[in-house]
């Protein structure tokens, strides 16, 4: 067995609130937390210093984790595959997988050590493909493994 490392399969980007305690963010961008807070992806909005652009991490998040399932099923060895991911990520990538885009955010909420079961479109079923955007094939049907 072999493992591969994707640059991608990374937890949320806060860029300029990274480092910050919840009352400084509350406080000096409360629109922004507030948008955190209920999981809106066009609200939330972060300042990135080193760019010096205005950031939607929620999107960023969605778009990273609809790029994972793009290498993973793509991977010539593919068969099965196991993710470690907390919570925004697998969200992000629960989200992604069933073809919800970002809004979806904080509607199923995973914890961190959670382990959800994906299950893919078989092959036998390939004219009856449901597709996202992008053209790869969405799941089917998830549950909870854990907790």
């Amino acid at each position: 067995s072999s493992f591969t490392t994707l640059h991608n399969l990374r937890e949320i980007d806060f860029y300029d609130w990274q480092g910050k305690d919840r009352y400084e963010l509350q406080t000096k961008e409360p629109d922004s937390w507030q948008a955190w807070q209920i999981g809106d992806p066009n609200k939330l909005k972060v300042y990135d210093s080193f760019t010096s652009t205005i950031r939607y991490p929620l999107q960023e998040l969605w778009d990273r984790a609809d790029f994972v399932w793009d290498e993973i099923l793509n991977h010539p060895s593919q068969q099965a595959s196991l993710i470690a991911a907390h919570g925004s990520l697998g969200q992000a990538l629960l989200g992604t997988a069933m073809g919800w885009d970002a809004t979806y955010f904080r509607r199923h909420e995973f914890p961190n050590c959670g382990l959800v079961e994906i299950e893919w479109q078989d092959d036998v079923q390939q004219e009856n493909y449901v597709y996202n955007n992008n053209g790869r094939p969405l799941a089917t049907r998830w549950r909870w493994k854990w907790p």
